[in-house]
């Protein structure tokens, strides 16, 4: 089944801390940075999790001080596409209380599988937290383009006939997940046929997307076509299924 990065999330995690002024707190511990994941899924999502890391990191940094903000780009400014561990030696003298966090970003596929990557180190004298979150993927979502045909080029990976535009709609929401495609060809009056696609790529014109194909209709859930999408909006082809209705 084709897999995609769903979820994605920052935050910190707490390694060390004190909570009165008296005495030192010392840390010299080894420290790993960057994916923590099997290294195959890190090939797969690690681009997509960078680029999105990057975002709620700007968002965190909006919220807080200049000097915090900085904290913040610092401790995400690791790569993303390969893990290092290193001694790291922090002191917080005494005088104050002290806590040593770690930046992390986590995500889920669409198969629940998580990924986790980790960044740099913060010291503070004041308890710290961030938490932004996105999800990536409206898979409860059929996006469409009338007249048009996708990966003609391809085999298909399974068809199943319809009866009328509704039977077509409820066909296309039990058949298709994240990434995947279809395309109805109608063969007489209301009725047809739904050839399935799998793996349909981001882009149109990858997919080989054909306009002015009179009786096909081409049916897909994001990530798959995502240039096409407002294209689909803004036409007003597009069913949300569930209790959230468009």
């Amino acid at each position: 089944m084709d897999d995609y990065l769903a979820t994605i999330s920052i935050s910190v995690n707490l390694l060390l801390s004190k909570h009165e002024a008296e005495g030192e707190m010392s840390f010299d511990q080894e420290v790993t940075e960057g994916y923590m994941h099997d290294v195959s899924l890190n090939t797969k999502f690690s681009a997509k999790a960078s680029m999105e890391t990057g975002e709620l990191e700007a968002l965190a940094a909006g919220k807080v001080s200049a000097e915090v903000a900085a904290e913040i780009t610092a401790g995400y400014a690791f790569n993303f596409n390969s893990t290092t561990t290193t001694k790291r030696s922090l002191k917080m003298p005494a005088g104050s209380p002290g806590y040593i966090y770690q930046f992390t970003s986590n995500g889920t596929t669409t198969s629940g599988v998580p990924l986790e990557w980790a960044g740099g180190l913060m010291m503070t004298t004041s308890p710290f937290e961030i938490r932004e979150s996105k999800s990536l993927l409206k898979t409860d979502t059929i996006y469409w383009l009338n007249d048009t045909k996708i990966m003609t080029d391809r085999g298909d990976d399974g068809n199943v006939s319809f009866d009328g535009w509704d039977d077509l709609l409820q066909k296309a929401k039990d058949n298709l997940k994240p990434g995947m495609g279809a395309v109805a060809d109608w063969h007489s009056g209301d009725r047809g046929t739904l050839y399935i696609k799998r793996g349909i790529p981001e882009m149109s014109r990858h997919a080989d997307l054909v306009s002015g194909v009179g009786g096909c209709t081409t049916f897909w859930v994001d990530p798959a076509l995502e240039d096409k999408i407002k294209v689909a909006a803004d036409q007003g082809n597009i069913h949300r299924f569930g209790s959230d209705k468009m």
